[in-house]
């Protein structure tokens, strides 16, 4: 039996219709949504441009369920990006969210261990 974490963007962060229409999520629609991530400041300083479709998700659960070596995933806490890049998938618009990539790069002070905290290795 294997137990892995799927951990998705981030709260607020999966972008479904539903979520762009009732939360109107910096003005986005699914049409303007990237255009919002590059120029809407405060998208750009939450890493919406980071943020992934529930169909990418679930491309990542298909993937893993699939894989008869899926044991290897066992105990750990992985996001979709991670699994895109082991599985060869993408989200709906052809690009590869990753989260946790997205924020090693634009604000490494959130990735960095904190004294006493528990530590968590995200792929």
């Amino acid at each position: 039996m294997a137990a892995a974490v799927l951990w998705t963007a981030a709260p607020n962060f999966v972008r479904s219709s539903n979520d762009l229409e009732s939360a109107g999520l910096f003005g986005a629609t699914e049409e303007s949504w990237k255009d919002v991530a590059l120029t809407h400041p405060e998208a750009r300083k939450w890493g919406f441009i980071a943020s992934e479709t529930p169909v990418y998700a679930g491309r990542a659960i298909a993937a893993v369920a699939a894989d008869p070596d899926r044991q290897r995933w066992s105990g750990g806490v992985w996001n979709s990006g991670t699994f895109s890049e082991a599985y060869d998938f993408t989200d709906l618009d052809g690009s590869r969210p990753n989260l946790s990539r997205y924020l090693a790069k634009h604000h490494p002070d959130l990735m960095k261990p904190k004294p006493g905290v528990v530590a968590w290795k995200l792929g």
